[in-house]
């Protein structure tokens, strides 16, 4: 897209400067492995404005008839979506950059239409969360994986948000049946209700034991709601199996919800708050494609970061596989974080200390096993225990489950069941 065209569909800012290229962001569940599809989103950023620019913007989205939808405004910035016929338009604005980002997004619905649901009555007194322990050993492709993480949310109606997947080496037959066990216990239910699966990142380590479950369970599974924002294959090219795991999610949930997630957005599922802290976007270099260097340092790079609230502020944050890049740019806009739980980035991989350091939190879930803690996470594994406290760090060795009320929390570990891959379906 030019931008002449997009300010053909979307009246320009007229403060600040703005950078001449349009990026593409990504294309929801389309594939755009050979190139831009109907679904794919489109961003122009501004530079160098001011809080009272932004403000100033708005109101000329709306003179143009463009309808307001959610509105936000946070200590770091200023969030807004906003509608017009067919075009689905988020905007936000960084107080710490100085920056407008607008981005023309393709895929979504609206933030209104995605979260809306009918109360559903409590079956629990409490909301349990899990850290799944798959199978970690040395990385030996077709045989073992280093890395891999999946976690779940169960709500206190009984709903499930699922939180990406292990990578094919870990999703045996075994492990994803036992899985499915232990989702079928936190909910009491035979059948389970998916009220969304967020997926971090286009990693298959991240994705492939997901899709597994989809698979096996079926009809068995109810898929509702789907969120993840992938950055665009033309601006950094992404495996074949992303277009299989978007193919996967449509023929399994014709009818799912798809949410592209953006920074500074909030929603509520099911009494579960979600609040975005960055995705890919923020990280595309501010200057253009001619600025130097590459626009992502790596798809771990492209991770959103995402903090999941419950019970009276209990919360989970989310780094996905964030490195150093990413690292940089929270801690610019949010110089402290606090969370209930947190998880280790990157599998204990990538030492994002200045993020750690700056970040309260009670428990650190670590989706890593004791074989390569030991090992080639040594020191990272270290750095998590004399920050936050050795019994305060929890590996992935054992499935952990904890169930928090506003007053307390209960604790329950269940043994690890799987081994190396043994060659089934995906």
């Amino acid at each position: 897209m030019t931008p002449t065209r997009f300010d053909a569909l979307i009246p320009p800012c007229p403060f600040g400067d703005y950078v001449r290229d349009v990026f593409p962001v990504g294309a929801g569940l389309q594939d755009d492995a050979e190139g831009d599809t109907p679904d794919t989103g489109y961003m122009r950023i501004v530079n160098g404005v001011q809080e009272i620019d932004f403000l100033s913007y708005c109101g000329t989205l709306t003179n143009a008839g463009f309808i307001c939808c959610f509105e936000r405004d946070a200590e770091e910035g200023l969030y807004r979506e906003f509608y017009k016929d067919e075009n689905l338009v988020y905007a936000y604005f960084i107080r710490a950059e100085g920056r407008i980002r607008v981005i023309l997004d393709n895929a979504s619905l609206r933030l209104p239409d995605f979260e809306a649901d009918k109360q559903k009555a409590d079956r629990f007194n409490n909301t349990a969360l899990m850290q799944y322990s798959l199978h970690y050993a040395k990385m030996i492709k077709g045989y073992s994986c280093d890395c891999g993480m999946l976690y779940a949310i169960r709500t206190r109606s009984g709903e499930l948000i699922l939180i990406d997947g292990g990578e094919m080496e870990q999703a045996t037959d075994a492990a994803v049946a036992d899985c499915a066990e232990k989702l079928r216990l936190l909910t009491g239910t035979r059948k389970l209700t998916v009220a969304a699966w967020y997926c971090s990142h286009p990693h298959n380590d991240h994705i492939d034991f997901f899709l597994k479950l989809l698979r096996v369970l079926g009809d068995e599974l109810e898929l509702k709601r789907v969120m993840f924002n992938f950055p665009s294959h033309r601006l950094h090219g992404l495996s074949p199996y992303v277009g299989d795991c978007r193919r996967r999610i449509k023929e399994h949930s014709p009818d799912v919800k798809f949410l592209q997630l953006h920074a500074g957005m909030t929603f509520t599922l099911d009494g579960v708050e979600t609040e975005v802290l960055h995705t890919h976007e923020d990280s595309l270099l501010p200057g253009g494609y001619d600025e130097h260097g590459g626009l992502y340092n790596g798809t771990n790079e492209t991770c959103a970061v995402v903090r999941f609230t419950y019970e009276a502020g209990k919360s989970l944050l989310l780094l996905g596989d964030v490195g150093d890049s990413v690292a940089d740019v929270l801690m610019t806009r949010y110089p402290k974080l606090t969370c209930t739980y947190l998880q280790a980035s990157h599998h204990c991989i990538n030492r994002v200390r200045r993020i750690y350091q700056n970040t309260s939190a009670e428990t650190v879930l670590i989706p890593q096993g004791q074989y390569n803690l030991t090992r080639g996470c040594k020191e990272n594994y270290r750095m998590l225990k004399l920050i936050y406290g050795r019994k305060r760090c929890c590996d992935g060795d054992e499935t952990r489950v904890f169930f928090d009320t506003p007053t307390g929390r209960v604790a329950v570990a269940f043994p690890h069941v799987g081994s190396e891959y043994d060659g089934s379906e995906i």
